[in-house]
């Protein structure tokens, strides 16, 4: 093997060890939130099925959703969507050519985490 052939070779790069972007952070988490939201339709489905189905499935429901520790994963779920939703957007803009520079991108990112945060605040107090 020739040495210009081992130099072409792909790298290994850490991705715990590289410091990326703002963009790039928000990126992944409206992945990784989509990802989560899209697995948890068949529980909400479900959810829904019990509540509809009789009052006493509805009444259960409520019990479980006064509990506190469920209404912080709620709240991690209000945030996830609400992320998810403002991100979503700005990637729409940003395929019509909105916001593409280096330091409106960098701005809008940090929006859509502040809008994702103050999303889940207003739901926050609605739920406590």
């Amino acid at each position: 093997m020739e040495m210009s052939e081992q130099q072409k070779r792909p790298k290994f790069l850490n991705l715990l060890k590289i410091r990326m972007p703002i963009g790039a952070i928000v990126s992944i988490a409206h992945r990784f939130s989509g990802v989560i939201l899209f697995m948890l339709i068949p529980f909400l489905i479900y959810i829904l099925e019990i509540s509809l189905k009789t009052e006493q499935g509805f009444q259960q429901l409520v019990e479980f959703f006064n509990r506190s520790d469920v209404r912080v994963v709620l709240l991690l779920i209000i945030w996830m969507f609400a992320h998810h939703l403002v991100n979503g957007i700005r990637l729409l803009l940003l395929d019509l050519d909105i916001g593409i520079s280096r330091s409106a991108s960098r701005l809008n990112s940090w929006l859509m985490i502040l809008l994702g945060i103050l999303i889940t605040a207003f739901f926050a107090g609605v739920l406590l």
